[in-house]
């Protein structure tokens, strides 16, 4: 079943008759219910290749968060319970701290994306050599009130991989996501990774489990070049649950 889009609002340019209706066919999933509008075109189904990042080594060295900034209206669309996008997802402002290569605390722990992490049952990490800057749930000035995902600060370009087996509902651009995926892996299971600096599948794609999909960045609402992970049993925004706990369930500790 395919979903259509309708946009009768054209005027014909000799007169005030409207011109005929146009209609557009989607892949039959997602609906358009849940696609927000895209903060610039996608052309080749979807597939965006980012601008090139900065490469110098302040906005490397920085661990980034999500960024309290912005607002609903900054956001490139309507941020509603049904839309994919999110209202700026971000912690409060302030420096963000420092990617060491030490021993971090148990806030800010080295990422296990090792290959235990990786392989464990049919799940893997989402990226390696990652430091925790925000967690789920976390209180802050966020539209929900909570942080909706987990944060995984990363160098920009750091290979992005599907956690688990599924399907690219997503792969698209957003204020303040920027550039994000979305894949499905069951029923009531979606996986979300944002704020990439490239994108690597389409969507309808389908994907295995450690397949790489994109690359990390720091497009969107951020303060430094991080993953924004985030686990949920609806397609669309406020449906989410706890990441860490998602995979943990499937053998994969964050």
């Amino acid at each position: 079943m395919a979903a259509f889009a309708f946009s009768g609002n054209e005027r014909d340019v000799a007169g005030d008759t409207p011109a005929p209706l146009t209609v557009t066919t989607f892949p039959a999933f997602p609906t358009a219910s849940v696609m927000p509008p895209a903060a610039e075109e996608q052309p080749d189904g979807g597939v965006i290749v980012a601008p090139e990042l900065p490469a110098d080594e302040d906005a490397n060295a920085n661990a980034g968060s999500d960024s309290d900034s912005g607002s609903d209206a900054d956001s490139g669309s309507d941020a509603d319970s049904d839309s994919v996008a999110a209202p700026p997802e971000e912690e409060p402002g302030g420096e963000a701290p420092e990617v060491s290569e030490q021993s971090p605390s148990a806030e800010q722990r080295q990422g296990a994306g090792s290959e235990e992490g990786r392989t464990a049952g049919a799940a893997t990490a989402p990226v390696r050599g990652y430091v925790i800057t925000s967690t789920y749930a976390q209180a802050g000035n966020w539209s929900t009130g909570h942080h909706t995902g987990v944060d995984l600060a990363v160098q920009v370009g750091t290979p992005v991989v599907s956690v688990l087996p599924g399907m690219v509902l997503m792969s698209a651009t957003d204020a303040s996501y920027g550039h994000y995926i979305l894949i499905r892996h069951a029923e009531h299971e979606y996986s979300l990774y944002a704020h990439l600096s490239r994108l690597d599948v389409r969507q309808g794609a389908t994907v295995s489990a450690g397949q790489q999909i994109g690359l990390s960045g720091a497009t969107g609402n951020v303060t430094g070049p991080h993953l924004h992970f985030e686990v949920r049993t609806e397609p669309v925004f406020g449906s989410d649950i706890d990441p860490v706990a998602y995979l943990a369930d499937h053998g994969v500790r964050l």
